[in-house]
């Protein structure tokens, strides 16, 4: 570091060169130019500190953004590895089962909510009396997993089939939940083991269920298994039916009905006509979405791990345009 400067020498060899100047000679002019010399050192040495400061400081700015930039490639290169930037989809004929175009379908991915498409299956053909079924959603079936919550009323009465709607329409949680309690002498744990038996009945090997809402990430299945799911679960009509429409409504806790729309926007706020639909989405997972389309075409969409809701539908309104489904 360069040491403060002591100008009052400096003022006292001027008041000493007035002294000598008064005095007159040689040795005047002589200590005038060694004291304007040394001035101009020490100035310029002042500055020289400064630039030497401003040279160390920007050094250390460069190294900063230089490791900042280090910092933004490596947590680039793991997004890109989780594969959100690559959307895992299949686009086929529903009815024959025919693809049109695929990316990534053998990859084990999480299915989030896609779950309860099974939940449906399961409950809807192992209840014995679907149509005077009720039950209720309790403290059983909040969720310790994602810490979601439910609009529907705890402790109170609901049809089997209302819940049913909720879930599928909705993606509720809580009816999830509560359904796969509700068949007679089944616990929770006989409901998942039967969810997973359907699956490898079907032939799929890379399925596993561990709840019935989805809410795991330890739900896992690949665009190829969800293809074979779905293309059994569309010919439930009961299940087909409920997750096309817009809407559905329920009581609340004060006994108000409350609108439930379809987590599906096309559907929803688009007004596009499908035949099965069901949306899924946490955080491991990403935006997923199954959409069968209500049209001569029987086009089938499944995408998994799309970055955001809107990149998800914008996807299937793309391809379901490319095919003649708009």
């Amino acid at each position: 570091m360069l040491q403060k400067y002591n100008f009052k020498q400096i003022v006292l060899k001027i008041f000493l060169f007035l002294i000598i100047y008064t005095m007159g000679g040689v040795n005047a002019n002589i200590f005038a130019a060694t004291i304007k010399t040394e001035y101009h050192n020490k100035i310029k040495a002042i500055e020289n500190e400064k630039n030497k400061q401003k040279q160390n400081l920007l050094k250390a700015e460069n190294k900063e953004i230089k490791k900042n930039k280090n910092i933004n490639k490596k947590k680039s290169k793991a997004a890109s590895n989780y594969t959100h930037n690559n959307i895992k989809y299949i686009v086929f004929n529903y009815k024959d089962g025919n693809i049109l175009e695929e990316n990534d379908i053998n990859i084990i991915w999480p299915v989030a909510s896609l779950t309860k498409l099974m939940t449906a299956y399961i409950f809807v053909n192992n209840m014995p009396d679907l149509k005077n079924c009720t039950t209720k959603i309790t403290s059983e079936d909040i969720d310790l997993i994602k810490k979601t919550r439910t609009r529907l009323a705890i402790n109170k009465p609901y049809s089997c089939e209302k819940l049913l709607e909720v879930m599928l329409i909705a993606s509720d949680n809580y009816a999830a939940s509560a359904l796969s309690r509700s068949i007679p002498d089944w616990s929770k744990a006989d409901f998942i083991k039967k969810m997973n038996s359907q699956a490898k009945s079907w032939g799929l090997s890379n399925t596993i269920f561990v709840d019935s809402s989805g809410l795991s990430p330890k739900n896992r299945s690949s665009i190829k298994d969800y293809k074979q799911l779905t293309m059994h679960i569309v010919k439930n009509n009961k299940i087909s039916n409920i997750t096309s429409k817009r809407q559905t409504t329920a009581e609340n806790k004060l006994n108000k009905k409350i609108l439930f729309k379809n987590t599906n926007k096309l559907i929803s706020k688009y007004g596009y006509d499908a035949i099965l639909s069901k949306t899924g989405y946490i955080k491991e997972s990403g935006y997923n979405l199954v959409h069968f389309s209500n049209c001569s075409k029987f086009i089938g969409i499944i995408e998994f791990g799309a970055k955001s809701s809107e990149q998800r539908m914008n996807f299937v309104k793309q391809k379901l345009s490319k095919y003649g489904c708009n």
